[in-house]
């Protein structure tokens, strides 16, 4: 096309998700940053006890770049029509991702074939948004998290923060690129600002649907009248 930095993104992507990451990659190439784009690990932290340059409760260096977004995952009513080996729905959800007005939407399912289970992502418009809310299961709290992703020494960090949850957890995905995973023998070394208590990749109390159920009505009570009063103020 003539220019220097062209970058045609190739269409043959398992899902639409991936081809925005390869999409985001090519842009931080150009600008000279490194990403990751395989999933490495998922740690709880522990929360820092000063909130330093961020959202969220933890002490980021003083010249990292972070994007900062607000999360709400509602999860759906599913009917279960699977049989024997067939593949059946286990879990279904939206997604809002964003700040200021300026939103993405996508539909989480999570499906089981043969013992295997998956998760298949696809972005929706605002209307699917709304128009699948009507089939939210009843007397849930939708799950919102504070988001902040990061890229340091190679390594694409998410944080969420989850302050309507009991117990307030701070979690972190790392991914790496694959060239990474490799030299490194799969011991990736993680910042100093990280303070991990503990793995929880595989551990199911976790995953956003057990976070879900933990929510406590106090703290979203909190969380509401906390932003009422920063609102007042302005």
């Amino acid at each position: 096309m003539g220019h220097p930095h062209f970058h045609m993104i190739a269409n043959n992507f398992s899902s639409f998700d991936a081809k925005i990451q390869s999409a985001k990659e090519s842009v931080l190439n150009i600008l000279g940053h490194q990403t990751g784009s395989t999933f490495f690990k998922k740690y709880l932290l522990v929360p820092s006890k000063n909130k330093n340059f961020t959202k969220i409760p933890i002490n980021l260096s003083l010249k990292q770049t972070h994007e900062v977004s607000e999360q709400t995952e509602i999860f759906l009513r599913v009917n279960d029509q699977g049989k024997n080996n067939d593949k059946r729905i286990i879990e279904s959800s939206i997604v809002r991702t964003g700040s200021n007005r300026a939103y993405t939407y996508t539909q989480k399912t999570l499906t089981e074939f043969k013992g295997q289970r998956i998760v298949k992502k696809k972005a929706i418009s605002a209307a699917e948004y709304v128009d699948l809310e009507s089939i939210a299961i009843k007397d849930m709290h939708p799950l919102k998290s504070t988001r902040v992703t990061t890229i340091d020494n190679g390594l694409y960090m998410i944080f969420d923060w989850y302050e309507q949850v009991e117990l307030q957890p701070l979690t972190c995905i790392i991914q790496v690129n694959n060239q990474q995973l490799q030299d490194s023998g799969a011991r990736i070394k993680t910042p100093d600002y990280l303070q991990i208590d503990k793995d929880i990749t595989d551990m199911t109390e976790f995953r956003p649907l057990s976070l879900a159920k933990r929510i406590d009505p106090q703290l979203v009570i909190k969380k509401v009248n906390n932003e009422s009063e920063k609102v007042q103020t302005k």
